[in-house]
């Protein structure tokens, strides 16, 4: 799959079929959603220690930062899949509710 094709029903399809395949043990959702929490977590540190540290982004720290926002993905995808949610449809659904709230012309 060439990156210009993904969209994220592809991605949400591909990511069951890679879970399904790959997970010997089977996760509930409060487990998936706790792994997800934990990937945002472990986001958030990175992001402290730079804050902390008055460090500035490098190339790096960036890749790291990007990663761990793929992980969190990666698992929020997991548990919508779980759940049986469309995860474009309800991103569609909400950024538009949100537009709406504060009368933005910013719609998908």
């Amino acid at each position: 799959m060439k990156k210009k094709d993904l969209t994220l029903k592809k991605f949400q399809k591909v990511s069951k079929k890679r879970w399904d395949e790959g997970h010997a043990v089977s996760l509930n959702y409060l487990e998936i959603g706790a792994c997800a929490a934990g990937e945002v977590g472990e986001l958030c540190n990175i992001l402290k220690k730079i804050k902390l540290k008055r460090k500035e982004l490098n190339k790096q720290t960036k890749e790291d930062v990007a990663y761990e926002i793929a992980d969190s993905i990666c698992y929020l995808v997991n548990l919508a899949s779980q759940l049986d949610i469309d995860v474009e449809k309800c991103i569609i659904e909400k950024f538009n509710i949100v537009s709406d709230r504060y009368n933005s012309k910013a719609k998908l």
